[in-house]
């Protein structure tokens, strides 16, 4: 990916993220976020444009998922749900059986978003 390209993606990852929060006082911590896992992958991988592109697909799938969920129970999915329910397979199962409508795309979409960055 040309640097170019990375700069306009973040530019417009940024505003999605700042229009899409609910309050400006969590910018920060979405910010610290995406710092994390761009480091994190950036670590693990050793690829600068990959991590940030990672990162802001990650950041990207989340803000979707806490949309949808903020519209149907009122509330917002943070960084730490996330972590949560990728280790209880319960809460999976449930979302699968309850909301099949709504997770079966949510989890298609993740999996092309990783398979997509990793290729």
């Amino acid at each position: 990916m040309h640097p170019f390209v990375l700069a306009i993606a973040s530019i417009a990852g940024m505003i999605f993220m700042i229009r899409m929060d609910n309050s400006f006082m969590t910018i920060p911590y979405c910010t610290g976020i995406f710092v994390f896992v761009a480091s994190l992958s950036f670590v693990l991988s050793g690829r600068a444009r990959f991590s940030i592109l990672l990162a802001w697909i990650l950041i990207g799938f989340l803000t979707i998922v806490s949309a949808i969920k903020y519209r149907m129970k009122g509330f917002s999915l943070h960084f730490y749900d996330f972590v949560v329910m990728a280790k209880d397979l319960d809460i999976a199962t449930f979302l699968l059986d309850s909301y099949p409508l709504l997770a079966l795309p949510v989890l298609a979409i993740g999996i092309l978003a990783v398979a997509g960055a990793v290729l």
